[in-house]
């Protein structure tokens, strides 16, 4: 893993799949000199294997937007569809909140809020830069959404919770000079507080996928055990192991509590990401 944060990360980009679809674009891409081949891990993923897509004017036009293969999972897994309620919990800078717009083909809402009205403003720019109407940004903290929000409201919501950012590093190589131990507990502490607090808004058919962009088994693993410990009525949804691509299924990354991905498993962010589901929901 560690080998594997030194070296620079492939690129990767989504596409805005109605605008374009992706044999289109490849086509496109390779007419103009660029080499891409499609992702195993999202059908809207597109790796960039030779070429510099920021100056290509699909980059441009909002028919792409650059995203991680690891990150583009989490909006797979939480699977939302059309006319659907979803809530985005911490939504900034907003690649997730818009691929799951896209999913929904920009039908139905997302209510997409962030802590910092800064940060939200980043998702109102991405929304409209790929020409999405149904995301809905407010700045709110995460932990007080109850106040705004009945229970049992929303078919899908997805906590991708702030956290220390271990899987990142090879992108952002200053978390290794200044994060602290005491940073991760206190994270910890938030990540929890958050799932515990959101996790009554989702209806009873619903699905929550919690995901974090580190590797620490106490943000990770150890957070979805004490909230099922704290919230009895909750359980991790088996099924979307069974949805996963092939190669992840059985992955040496796979817990009882979700699926670990590593730097070095798909030369991407690693994350963990699991789904959770009402008993009997």
């Amino acid at each position: 893993m560690c080998e594997e944060n030194n070296r620079r990360k492939k690129m990767t980009v989504r596409i805005q799949p109605m605008r374009t679809n992706r044999r289109q674009l490849i086509e496109r891409l390779e007419s103009d000199g660029l080499e891409a081949v499609p992702s195993q891990v999202s059908p809207q993923g597109i790796i960039i294997t030779e070429g510099n897509i920021l100056h290509h004017l699909s980059f441009k036009e909002g028919t792409v937007t650059i995203q991680d293969e690891s990150s583009m999972l989490v909006s797979e897994i939480l699977n939302p569809k059309e006319n659907m309620t979803v809530l985005d919990a911490c939504s900034a800078p907003g690649g997730k909140t818009t691929h799951l717009a896209e999913k929904m083909l920009d039908k139905g809402v997302i209510y997409a809020h962030d802590l910092h009205a800064k940060k939200v403003k980043l998702v109102e720019q991405k929304a409209k830069q790929l020409g999405l109407q149904s995301i809905k940004a407010e700045p709110s903290d995460a932990r007080k959404l109850q106040e705004k929000y009945d229970k049992e409201h929303f078919d899908r919501i997805l906590v991708d919770a702030p956290c220390s950012g271990f899987g990142v590093v090879s992108s952002k190589p200053d978390i290794k000079y200044h994060r602290e131990y005491e940073d991760v507990r206190n994270l910890a502490a938030i990540q929890l507080d958050i799932l515990s607090h959101v996790a009554p808004l989702m209806k009873r058919n619903g699905r929550m996928v919690y995901s974090t962009c580190t590797v620490d088994k106490e943000e990770n693993e150890e957070v979805i055990r004490q909230f099922l410990n704290h919230s009895p009525n909750f359980e991790v949804d088996e099924k979307f192991f069974e949805e996963l691509p092939d190669f992840l299924r059985n992955s040496h990354g796979r817990t009882e509590f979700g699926l670990q991905i590593f730097p070095q498993d798909l030369q991407s962010d690693g994350f963990f990401i699991t789904r959770l589901k009402w008993k009997n929901g």
